[in-house]
């Protein structure tokens, strides 16, 4: 299974990122914290029938701060954090492996 930032919530997508408010990149992240507690029970339940690897996202994640490029926001770093913990939680699943995103 491939997942990508769009695929947690369509406003982290490559069409639509960008021009998001403070109150908006709120619900983004609550968005993002729902959809990986779902996508970790439902890989667990296709796990328990048949091995499954994980792809994480690939792309950085998308900037949702309103600070300089080559900075990084406090909602980035949420998002990071999410994802750690979603993959942390994820390779403790039995027939579940995660690609390393490091190669």
């Amino acid at each position: 299974m491939v997942i990508e930032w769009g695929d947690l919530d369509s406003r982290l997508g490559l069409r639509s990122a960008g021009g998001w408010q403070m109150s908006v990149q709120a619900d983004i992240l609550a968005t993002c914290q729902g959809r990986f507690k779902r996508l970790l029970e439902e890989l667990a339940a296709l796990a328990a029938k048949m091995p499954v690897v994980l792809v994480a996202p690939t792309l950085t994640v998308p900037l949702l701060g309103h600070s300089a490029g080559w900075q990084i926001g406090e909602n980035e770093l949420e998002l990071e954090r999410q994802l750690s913990a979603f993959l942390a939680d994820a390779v403790k699943v039995p027939r579940l492996s995660i690609l390393n995103r490091r190669d």
